[in-house]
């Protein structure tokens, strides 16, 4: 009985997967069709991520691991809420626009932090408390967090041409480069991710089905590629991009 659930639960989020993907490469004529169609895609993904944070509270006994994974599930939820702002914002409010974009590293630079403290609390008593020194770790994420924000004033993390700060077309790939504090950030989400995933395989290394293991890496290693091929703006990066 609970195999059958998980496949039709499989089952119903490859599908709603599928359809995101087909109204996206779907174009109307009709305008008012075409913006209900962009307004649908980023809305099943929330009530994806929304679904996946309600379950939580029945499938997760640990509070700490609960509260962690709730926090990841509502980064997504604003990611994604962002995401839809910034592609339906109009090219005439291009601070609004920009800011939308400085607005995605919250959940970029968050996630991963909460995933790094969602692995310290697995298989660990109810009880526990983590170390003092872990704390700061968000402060290292709010810091860059803060920076992406006020890049306008040092130009650290993404840098614009002279004078083009306000044009839009120097928000695109190939315009503006990337600064130092940009590098800083990736480093960052790579280690938390690596170190999240590691502990993750430490603390669950008795396992009998090995091939579970390959879901954590395969997650890990498909962020990795994106997070590479989008730098270098080749095209399987966007393709990622658009699911």
């Amino acid at each position: 009985m609970q195999k059958k659930s998980t496949l039709c639960v499989g089952s119903a989020v490859i599908l709603s997967v599928i359809t995101a993907i087909a109204i996206r490469n779907l174009t109307f004529t009709n305008p008012y069709l075409d913006a209900m169609c962009c307004f649908l895609r980023p809305f099943i993904y929330i009530g994806l991520y929304s679904a996946w944070a309600f379950s939580f509270q029945k499938r997760i006994m640990q509070t700490n691991t609960r509260r962690c994974l709730i926090l990841i599930a509502a980064l997504m939820l604003f990611w994604m809420f962002i995401r839809m702002c910034k592609y339906q914002m109009p090219y005439e409010l291009p601070t609004a626009l920009r800011y939308c974009w400085y607005l995605y590293y919250i959940p970029m630079l968050m996630i991963p932090t909460a995933s790094l403290y969602l692995a310290f609390h697995m298989r660990q008593p109810e009880n526990y408390q983590l170390p003092r020194w872990t704390y700061l770790l968000f402060l290292v994420a709010l810091i860059l967090i803060a920076l992406v924000l006020t890049n306008d004033l040092h130009q650290l993390v993404f840098s614009f041409p002279d004078g083009r700060l306000g044009e839009v077309a120097s928000y695109e790939v190939g315009v503006y480069r990337y600064g130092p504090v940009y590098y800083l950030i990736v480093a960052w989400d790579i280690g938390c991710t690596l170190a999240a995933v590691c502990i993750i395989l430490f603390k669950c290394r008795v396992i009998r089905n090995k091939k579970l293991l390959l879901f954590p890496f395969s997650a890990y290693g498909l962020a990795v590629l994106y997070a590479i091929t989008y730098c270098l703006d080749l095209l399987f990066g966007k393709c990622l991009q658009g699911i």
